[in-house]
């Protein structure tokens, strides 16, 4: 797994995704990893495959660019001219039962090429009984994406469906690299095989608001969300007027969890908005499961209730002070909830404002322990508690960038290499 904070933070963690370069961003519950946990960090054996006039070596937990535990390929030709060498290598995993015809999967990893020949590329997919992949492909391929990441890293993406069923309950997929002749070395780190259907959706590549900006199924049938404009610059634009959305996760709103968002005002609203988190019940004052907020222009805010100490409720600073915000200045915001110590604390551009503590036993409880309250749902944009006595029927005017939740309480450290990952990126 790696360090890099930017990158440790990766789909192993990550229960629900919105990035909007990212054209293969999804949403919801992360499918089960089929490979075991070893192979998908690179910190166990891939196994290698085969060969083709060249000599093939791989070392696994090599530390190197960001990234603590990565698998390092070195390729080195026997021959210059003529057929170029080829090396593949793969792993296999357990479906549960044997794959069968019509199986979707979706395969994804990382790599950096440091020296010579093509990217690394997912190559075959084939089944116990059916080892000669240059006769006996058993799947077909969707066109890959490739996106940038921190550190010179990339994330290739593949759709792959089982066109015939294997045997022994294993599907085995085969990369390749082509050397050209020349000697070849790149790093390999976070593999994913996650079969479909699974509870996730995922966002297509266009720049369209009337075509849709979702696609549920991941068949490319896409659906539209309310009135929200899709940018050039990869962002969501929210008018301030009727722009926000709803969305169910799989992710339970009782367990840890960090919020991360990027977000720029267009227009600072003079009354009380829900940007983003677990839905604002009917009812309650302040968002009572954990959601990024703001009251009036006084910074960015969390709260969580319990019956102990009612609402638990933290905000940012700046300069020891409550940071008013501006205009087209974007924003760097992650909150922190641990619901077993109760520790809840908030971060704006990676640095931490005010802290408090909740009752871990009483969470998410009212009006007494024992009684829980709360949807695995998000807000987006606006609350879902309209109520004018609370405030918080205000649309967000601007763009978000960036929403994502994770299954984990980041660290301090991993929250500041978050923005620093990403401060370039958004000139924060």
């Amino acid at each position: 797994m790696s360090t890099s904070v930017g990158a440790s933070c990766d789909y192993r963690n990550t229960v629900f995704e919105f990035d909007m370069e990212n054209p293969k961003s999804w949403v919801g519950k992360p499918g089960t990893n089929l490979l075991t946990s070893a192979m998908a960090t690179c910190s166990g054996a891939l196994a290698r495959q085969s060969h083709h006039i060249e000599s093939y070596t791989y070392t696994n937990n090599v530390a190197a660019y960001g990234r603590k535990d990565t698998t390092k390929v070195t390729i080195t030709p026997t021959v210059t001219s003529g057929t170029m060498p080829y090396a593949d290598f793969g792993f296999q995993a357990a479906t549960g039962g044997s794959a069968t015809t019509g199986d979707k999967y979706y395969v994804s990893f990382d790599y950096k090429t440091v020296k010579g020949g093509d990217d690394p590329a997912l190559s075959i997919a084939y089944a116990d009984g059916y080892k000669q992949p240059t006769n006996a492909n058993v799947g077909t391929f969707d066109t890959a994406t490739t996106i940038n990441l921190p550190d010179g890293w990339k994330r290739r993406t593949v759709g792959v469906t089982i066109t015939s069923g294997g045997n022994n309950g294993h599907t085995h997929w085969r990369f390749g690299q082509n050397s050209q002749g020349e000697e070849v070395e790149f790093y390999l780190d976070n593999f994913q095989v996650v079969e479909s259907p699974v509870p996730m959706t995922w966002r297509d590549g266009t720049l369209s608001s009337t075509q849709g900006l979702l696609d549920t199924s991941k068949d490319e049938n896409t659906i539209t969300l309310g009135n929200l404009t899709y940018n050039s610059d990869y962002s969501f634009e929210f008018d301030g007027t009727d722009d926000f959305f709803t969305l169910p996760i799989e992710y339970t709103h009782l367990d840890d969890c960090s919020f991360e968002i990027i977000i720029k005002f267009d227009a600072i609203p003079t009354q009380n908005q829900v940007l983003f988190g677990y839905e604002h019940l009917t009812g309650y004052s302040r968002p009572p499961l954990g959601s990024i907020f703001i009251i009036n222009n006084s910074g960015f805010r969390a709260s969580v209730i319990d019956p102990t100490n009612v609402y638990t409720e933290i905000i940012d600073t700046q300069n020891g002070t409550h940071g008013t915000l501006a205009t087209n200045t974007t924003y760097h915001v992650v909150v922190t909830k641990d619901t077993t110590s109760g520790a809840f604390k908030i971060y704006r551009n990676g640095v931490l404002g005010v802290t408090d503590t909740f009752s871990a036993s009483g969470f998410g409880q009212w009006s007494s322990v024992g009684t829980y309250i709360g949807h695995d749902d998000l807000d987006v944009g606006r609350s879902s508690n309209t109520s004018s006595t609370h405030g918080f029927s205000n649309y967000f005017n601007g763009k978000l960038y960036k929403a994502k939740i994770y299954s984990k309480v980041l660290t301090a450290e991993e929250i500041e290499g978050l923005f620093e990952s990403v401060r370039g990126r958004y000139g924060i």
